[in-house]
């Protein structure tokens, strides 16, 4: 199958293309930056009609990554963020199903649910309490919108905390696994929001890459959409004290005080997940940290 993935030269898109081409689908990239390694890969923007348009002939598959990504620059910046999160997502979806594409696979973020407590499953009310969540989720309704004339060809996906080796260090803004990594290599403090007891479904990026590789290849997907993350809460000191003992360093921790719009709980419920695919077994936390700190964190250039 001939695959596109946007945002192929990110921390989850290098994944994805790797797996579709380990299965032995020729896959194409898109991006703003260079591709990594042979990937044959287009160098462009979402936002260019001309662009995606002139890649997407003999497109069998789109899976649609590319997007603002962080939460404070996000707020920081909403109608940049907007641009990116819906209106490239509309950009790629509307050039794929004007080529015939009959698989296009949005990746959106738990951050649609905003504050819960417990678990929280796919038919629960979306009220996302972020610029970063309102984008995506306003994403998946016009997507939805668009594709109602051709049932089966939208997925989506809503992963939860993804982390793993090579995610970027953006500073303030970083993820907090990015955050440890950073803090062990150059022995200056971790920033915690507040006293550290918030919690978190952590999942690592090759599991969030499998399920993606496998949801977008399945010929007749039977929902839509879908939590990726593990259903084991996670509170933020748990996971800094485990990654503590994996690496054998000691973090230096700093509190600050939260901001408002920081959700104390975001637990994924995965029956869905597990009922779409029967075989998924997540990482576990001990050793997707030894993995993910087993090497120097990598410093955003965006």
């Amino acid at each position: 199958m001939r695959v596109l993935v946007t945002g192929s030269s990110g921390f989850i898109g290098t994944r994805v293309c790797r797996l579709l081409s380990q299965s032995g689908h020729d896959v194409t990239g898109f991006d703003h930056r260079p591709p990594a390694g042979d990937l044959n890969a287009v160098v462009g923007d979402i936002l260019d009609a001309q662009a995606l348009a002139s890649v997407m002939p003999g497109i069998e598959a789109v899976v649609h990554l590319a997007a603002a990504v962080s939460v404070v620059e996000c707020e920081a910046h909403p109608a940049r963020a907007r641009a990116v999160n819906v209106d490239g997502a509309v950009a790629v979806t509307q050039a794929a199903l004007d080529s015939g594409v009959t698989r296009a696979l949005f990746a959106s973020s738990a951050a649609v649910y905003g504050p819960r407590s417990g678990t929280v499953s796919e038919q629960e009310p979306c009220a996302p309490a972020s610029v970063y969540g309102s984008t995506k989720l306003e994403a998946e309704i016009q997507l939805r919108a668009m594709s109602a004339g051709t049932p089966g060809v939208l997925r989506i996906v809503r992963p939860f905390n993804v982390y793993g080796r090579g995610q970027a260090y953006r500073g303030a803004a970083s993820p907090l696994v990015a955050a440890i990594g950073r803090a062990i290599f150059t022995g200056e403090p971790l920033v915690i929001r507040g006293d550290g007891s918030q919690r978190r479904d952590f999942v690592h990026v090759e599991d969030v890459a499998r399920v993606i590789v496998d949801y977008v290849l399945e010929d007749a997907p039977r929902f839509s959409p879908v939590n990726i993350g593990t259903g084991v809460p996670r509170s933020v000191n748990d996971v800094v004290s485990i990654a503590e003992a994996v690496t054998g360093m000691t973090v230096a921790r700093r509190h600050v005080r939260r901001a408002e719009n920081d959700i104390e709980e975001s637990v994924a419920d995965v029956q869905l997940l597990r009922s779409v695919d029967p075989d998924y077994r997540p990482i576990g936390l001990e050793d997707g940290l030894a993995e993910a700190l087993s090497a120097a964190p990598i410093s955003s250039s965006d």
